[in-house]
């Protein structure tokens, strides 16, 4: 989704069936202003399971991301240059981070969600780049870790 303004997706359940192949590839939120996902399950997704990049108001709800702990840069939701985003009421378990916040990111709230297995809530990536902006104002209240490195 690209340059959306007010969308709402609401229930679905998006697998990858073949071991041999991932044909299920990021879903990919970019210059998205106020929407809401809700009610998704992303199962074995080949790359992050979301991406949220330049984007405003963005509510991730009662999501599930299940991948192998032993695959490789599966993050479940990845935010970049984005502010005011919510995840909430979510189980996420993939064998990488279960959210990333990359550089920009601002005013994350991560409220009530289940995380791991995986490598938890990663904050980082940052000074790779001259000029890179920060990330702050992120609060987690109410989640739990549990197999999480």
């Amino acid at each position: 989704m690209e340059e959306a303004y007010g969308h709402n997706g609401d229930g679905g359940v998006l697998v990858r069936k073949d071991p041999l192949v991932w044909i299920l590839k990021t879903r990919k939120l970019f210059n998205v202003n106020t929407a809401r996902i809700a009610k998704i399950t992303s199962s074995n997704s080949k790359f992050f399971h979301f991406a949220v990049h330049g984007c405003c108001d963005v509510t991730f709800d009662h999501v599930t991301v299940i991948a192998p702990v032993d695959s490789p840069n599966t993050d479940g939701i990845h935010v970049s240059n984005s502010s005011g985003v919510n995840i909430m009421h979510s189980v996420i378990g993939t064998g990488d981070d279960c959210i990333s916040l990359g550089p920009g990111s601002k005013f994350i709230n991560i409220t009530d969600v289940q995380c791991g297995p995986g490598h938890g809530i990663s904050i980082g990536s940052l000074g790779k780049y001259q000029n890179e902006e920060d990330v702050s104002e992120v609060i987690v209240r109410d989640s739990t870790f549990v197999g999480t490195v």
